[in-house]
């Protein structure tokens, strides 16, 4: 009989490509994601009358906007993002 010398890796092991989403605010971030189908969707979300919605990000939205200054706060304005979304849709 042979043996097979390939090293087996349990699953523990494997060291995942994906960043562990820890606490309330990772599991939210991790939601959107899934939600809006990858990450980069996530920053223009048409969901605006989701309770996570201002959450998306993993942040809490006053940190997000002290993090990336003033010029981020139309990320959490809904009205811009659904006009956002609509051009996004004419293109």
């Amino acid at each position: 009989m042979e043996t097979n010398n390939k090293s087996q890796t349990s699953c523990n092991q494997v060291q995942s490509p994906v960043k562990p989403y820890r606490g309330p605010l990772g599991q939210i971030r991790k939601h959107c994601i899934d939600c809006a189908d990858g990450p980069k969707s996530v920053r223009y979300c048409g969901a605006v009358d989701c309770p996570l919605w201002p959450y998306r990000f993993g942040k809490h939205p006053r940190r997000v906007m002290r993090e990336e200054g003033e010029g981020s706060a139309h990320l959490f304005d809904r009205e811009w993002i659904l006009e956002e979304a609509k051009h996004g849709s004419d293109a």
